[in-house]
């Protein structure tokens, strides 16, 4: 089965982009030049099984993520895969921290949503 390489390089780039990282520092990751990493966030080339799996652990969501975007189907359009990058990091981040700690977390979001929602300017 082949991947659209297009629609996984612009996930690679929202990833990339959602973490604040360069192209050049996820070149030096990946082992591959700036140009060639550039090449593959364009999806005019593709990448190694190890090179997925390089940018999949560095940005800490599954492979197939990054292969067919959310919820294993393939995602069109930019909104929609920077929001699945989004979750994937606010998932990761939360995966990390102890019970009592993420239940505080949740609860914190929660206002905030509210708060937000209900207009507010003021947090």
């Amino acid at each position: 089965m082949l991947y659209e390489k297009e629609s996984v390089g612009k996930r690679i780039g929202q990833l990339r982009k959602s973490y604040g990282m360069s192209r050049e520092e996820m070149a030096e990751i990946t082992g591959k030049s700036v140009k060639h990493y550039s090449d593959i966030e364009r999806g005019t080339v593709g990448m190694s099984l190890e090179t997925l799996l390089v940018i999949s652990s560095c940005f800490k969501v599954p492979a197939d993520y990054i292969l067919l975007g959310g919820s294993g189907r393939q995602t069109e359009g930019n909104q929609k895969m920077a929001k699945d990058a989004e979750e994937w990091r606010a998932l990761e981040l939360l995966r990390h921290l102890p019970p009592a700690k993420r239940t505080y977390v949740l609860q914190s979001m929660e206002v905030f949503a509210e708060a937000l929602a209900n207009g507010s300017q003021k947090i």
